[in-house]
């Protein structure tokens, strides 16, 4: 099952442009949203969007990732690793597109509280995705995480991409069972 985020960028690009990507790993199915978690104050609190223009809005970005994962329980470790996630997505917007979002939302299937992340944009797209996604790629010839650390990091990832139509990244991670 594809997020409807994905399905909804992937049908925009796909209906206009022949030569769109997509990429997708999966290690656990797609979840339904969750009516009430952990320390949420209102269904309101579930999600957020933060507008990535600028560096202090990468930051923005990853403190409200690490608030929605402490709230929905994540050890600090795994707070670390959906926070460098959401930083290395929002500076490529940054970077590449110049303009976009990131959409957070806290997610839970039963009892197991997750947390989804789509980073949309409309930049310029990537060309090679396949390139993009292998260890070590850089077009900014920095040392970065780069998308494939942002594969590893998460538990699913899902990357739909068409040149000159724009990115729409969605990630997500759920919480491990505490023993």
């Amino acid at each position: 099952m594809i997020s409807p985020f994905v399905r909804e960028a992937r049908d925009a690009a796909t209906s206009t442009s022949p030569t769109t990507t997509e990429f997708s790993t999966r290690r656990r199915g797609l979840r339904s949203p969750v009516s009430y978690w952990r320390g949420a104050a209102s269904p309101v609190d579930q999600s957020a969007t933060v507008t990535v223009t600028a560096e202090s809005d990468v930051a923005n970005a990853r403190q409200l990732g690490r608030e929605i994962s402490a709230r929905a329980g994540f050890t600090g470790g795994d707070q670390t690793v959906i926070a460098a996630a959401i930083t290395e997505v929002a500076r490529n917007i940054v970077s590449y597109a110049g303009k976009g979002e990131i959409t957070l939302t806290a997610e839970a299937e039963g009892s197991q509280p997750g947390i989804v992340v789509v980073a949309r944009d409309a930049g310029p797209g990537i060309p090679d995705v396949s390139s993009a996604l292998r260890e070590g790629f850089s077009t900014a010839g920095g040392a970065g995480l780069g998308l494939a650390g942002v594969r590893r990091l998460m538990d699913v990832f899902e990357i739909v991409s068409a040149p000159g139509k724009g990115t729409t990244i969605t990630m997500q991670k759920w919480r491990r069972a505490q023993a």
